[in-house]
């Protein structure tokens, strides 16, 4: 197999699965999902990453005191490789 055969498959391959995933995403929004907060983006619009138990990475905004806690977000939006949600509840 030439190197350009390798490369169509690897790119039909990245295709399919960004467009799985999105399709995975898509299905969570208006959810309300139970995530760990587990990182900070400094400087961008959502400052906080989380992770729902599916290991789904989710942005969010919000104050860098709920690092390391478990917060109810509800999906707002969805991208092929993230999600987007806003806290609803949480304790500190």
């Amino acid at each position: 197999m030439t190197r350009a055969e390798k490369q169509v498959n690897f790119d039909r391959l990245v295709e399919t699965a960004t467009r799985i995933s999105g399709e995975i995403h898509a299905e969570s929004v208006g959810k309300t999902l139970r995530v760990l907060v587990d990182g900070c983006n400094a400087g961008e619009e959502y400052p906080l990453t989380a992770r729902t138990k599916n290991g789904r990475l989710v942005h969010l905004k919000g104050d860098s005191q709920l690092l390391g806690q478990f917060v109810d977000v509800t999906i707002t939006r969805s991208t092929s490789w993230s999600l987007v949600g806003e806290v609803r509840s949480y304790e500190l």
